[in-house]
């Protein structure tokens, strides 16, 4: 189990995401890595890396908050064609 001060969570984001550090960051990322379980790691090219004993992540919902929407993007003319012909098919099938 890795029990880190919040403090350190963004320079250990860093390293794993193998950004470039802040300078004078290179020993707190080594401490960090020290301290990380060998199971965190990938051992061979078809290992997918999964923690068995990570604790899952659980995310809270405010109360009556809407969660972000982002709207579909645009579809291009082939495909509105693509399906105003389809819904015709259906129509004449169905009569």
């Amino acid at each position: 189990f890795l029990t880190l001060p919040q403090t350190q969570i963004p320079a250990l984001m860093m390293t794993l995401m193998e950004q470039e550090p802040e300078p004078n960051s290179s020993s707190l990322q080594r401490e960090l890595l020290a301290h990380l379980p060998e199971s965190f790691w990938s051992h061979s090219t078809t290992d997918v890396g999964l923690l068995k004993d990570a604790m899952p992540v659980s995310i809270k919902v405010k109360s009556g908050v809407s969660p972000p929407s982002i709207p579909q993007y645009q579809l291009s003319w082939k495909a509105s064609l693509t399906s105003n012909t389809s819904m015709k098919i259906q129509r004449i099938s169905c009569e």
